[in-house]
């Protein structure tokens, strides 16, 4: 504990806090139907929500910071590392987004495909500030130290393939968390829990590698500038290549 660096510890739950404030209006939206059966008023509903981010975001930072520290990651990124970590943040979403039309666009349901398109743009832009933030938070700084340090504490693995180890599992984990808001959307079925772990880990583990080369910092620059492409860019320019492809399908009587 007397390692233990408060100023980072604070720095980053405050970050954290942005983030969870970021994806209400999203959220909600998303959930609005369900909201509308719920018996708490939206006011104590968003209290609540808050609440309980911070609660959790408290927790992972201060252990996600312990392990991080006690395995040698970082948590402050080069300056020179922020332009590496946009265009990985963008090629990773890039890289996704082709994946998604080539791969899964044809089997997925409209209702999955027009979801992004049809909420408003602020929201999609607020929300990315809880990916770039508070995900790389739990998911990078929390999971991927943590889960290097037991590799390494418990099976002896070297630090250097726990790494890389741990970065694989928490992209697994990560895209298994979107699963939660993909069932708001529409009912899961393989096809749809294969893209969401698939798509998901993709920018997990970019940002994973930069967390491991570069710190925390450069993880989270990489995932809101994905998050830019996928929330913000990408889903009106997806709606169009749908619909064109809606209107080039039709067979002449």
């Amino acid at each position: 504990m007397e390692d233990f660096n408060w100023l980072h510890f604070i720095v980053i739950f405050v970050g954290s806090i942005v983030g969870v404030v970021g994806i209400m209006p999203y959220a909600f939206e998303l959930n609005k139907d369900k909201l509308a059966e719920a018996p708490l008023p939206l006011p104590k509903l968003m209290l609540l929500s808050f609440i309980q981010g911070a609660i959790l975001f408290a927790i992972v930072t201060f252990l996600g910071l312990n392990a991080a520290t006690s395995i040698g990651l970082e948590i402050i990124s080069p300056i020179s590392s922020i332009p590496l970590a946009m265009i990985a943040g963008i090629l990773g979403a890039t890289l996704l987004v082709v994946v998604e039309v080539i791969v899964f666009q044809p089997h997925i349901p409209a209702a999955l495909k027009d979801t992004q398109h049809t909420l408003p743009v602020w929201k999609r832009f607020f929300a990315s500030f809880y990916g770039g933030i508070s995900e790389e938070i739990l998911t990078r700084l929390f999971l991927v130290s943590a889960i290097a340090w037991v590799l390494g504490q418990v099976i002896q693995l070297d630090i250097t393939i726990a790494i890389p180890i741990a970065i694989f599992i928490s992209a697994i984990l990560f895209g298994i968390g979107h699963l939660p808001a993909t069932a708001a959307m529409t009912p899961l079925t393989p096809i749809i829990i294969v893209r969401a772990i698939v798509l998901n880990s993709i920018i997990g583990v970019v940002c994973g590698w930069l967390f491991w080369q570069y710190g925390l910092v450069a993880a989270m620059i990489a995932h809101f500038c994905a998050d830019i492409i996928l929330h913000v860019i990408a889903p009106p320019l997806l709606s169009k290549y749908n619909n064109y492809q809606e209107m080039t399908s039709i067979q002449p009587v």
